[in-house]
């Protein structure tokens, strides 16, 4: 009878030790499901810090964008007013003919006043050769002035050469930035994006990757440098990698 009772003993400490084992083991998945659960939330958040802060940037590079094509079309209707000012060169060009036509009859006043010297008595040559004198440092001082204003008016031919083609670039790559693929990503789909959550952001960083090396080889100038470092940054970002590392 006294074995009986003590067998019933050891299943009683037996199936209370499974019981507690159970219980553990049941508390400690409880715990690890709401670990898993709060790192998941916290990985959820980042992933929509990063797509709200991808927005603000691209919004921030439309921005910039419009800027350059005001800018462009600033530039570009300033040199159509000075280029078609109502006369048929600019002023530039017509000074220098001015000048030019000035310094040629300087140089036949001054070959006038050589023969006229050449006609003179001895007692009245040295006061010409005085006069004939200030008049040849007189064209001197002029030729080398046309010369000046010769080069200028090349310089600012250059000038405004350069600047047409600046315009040109900056046009170029404004519609290159805005017809690519990712920057359209970016600003075209933001309302669906936003509304996809970690899905939509998960898309943005696929697209931004996949997209990288069309960026690289076909952006270009000033902007297109601008928008490339702006997404090397979004790709280097923390956020990203845990994007990534929830597909």
């Amino acid at each position: 009878m006294q074995e009986t009772v003590t067998n019933s003993n050891e299943r009683k400490s037996l199936f209370s030790s499974f019981l507690e084992v159970l219980e553990a083991r049941d508390k400690q998945a409880q715990i690890d499901k709401q670990l898993q659960e709060e790192k998941y939330l916290r990985r959820t958040q980042r992933i929509y810090d990063f797509h709200e802060r991808q927005q603000r940037e691209a919004v921030e590079l439309q921005r910039c964008l419009d800027y350059v094509s005001q800018h462009a079309h600033v530039l570009e209707t300033v040199l159509r007013g000075a280029s078609a000012g109502g006369a048929d060169a600019p002023l530039s060009a017509a000074l220098v003919r001015q000048a030019a036509a000035l310094q040629r009859c300087m140089a036949q006043c001054v070959a006038n006043a050589s023969r006229i010297r050449q006609l003179l008595t001895a007692t009245h040559q040295p006061q010409m050769d005085t006069m004939l004198a200030k008049m040849e440092a007189e064209l001197r001082t002029w030729t080398a002035f046309l010369h000046r204003a010769v080069d200028a008016t090349y310089n600012t031919e250059v000038v405004i050469d350069n600047l047409q083609n600046m315009i040109a670039e900056q046009r170029r790559c404004v519609r290159e930035v805005s017809s690519s693929t990712v920057f359209t990503s970016l600003t075209g789909g933001g309302g669906a994006a936003a509304g996809a959550g970690p899905a939509g952001a998960l898309g943005n960083v696929t697209r931004l990757k996949s997209h990288q090396s069309y960026i690289d080889t076909s952006v270009t100038g000033p902007i297109g440098r601008a928008l490339l470092f702006t997404l090397q940054q979004m790709l280097r970002s923390p956020a990203v990698s845990l994007v990534v590392s929830s597909q």
